[in-house]
């Protein structure tokens, strides 16, 4: 599967003054460039974060 057509779902959560990255799902690229987007779990903020998925166990995929 091509990587950039697969994109990680994430929730910032805010705490003590950090941010933490929590992956939630994943969403695929579709050819009319829509996304799909399927969720393990829902957010408490209600928002949500796509980035390009990385390859799979890489240190730093979700960024800071």
């Amino acid at each position: 599967m091509d990587t950039r057509k697969r994109k990680t779902v994430y929730t910032i959560v805010e705490r003590d003054g950090r941010c933490w990255w929590r992956p939630l799902g994943v969403g695929f690229v579709n050819p009319d460039g829509s996304i799909d987007v399927r969720l393990d779990a829902f957010p408490q903020s209600g928002a949500l974060q796509l980035r390009d998925a990385g390859p799979r166990g890489l240190p730093g995929e979700a960024g800071t």
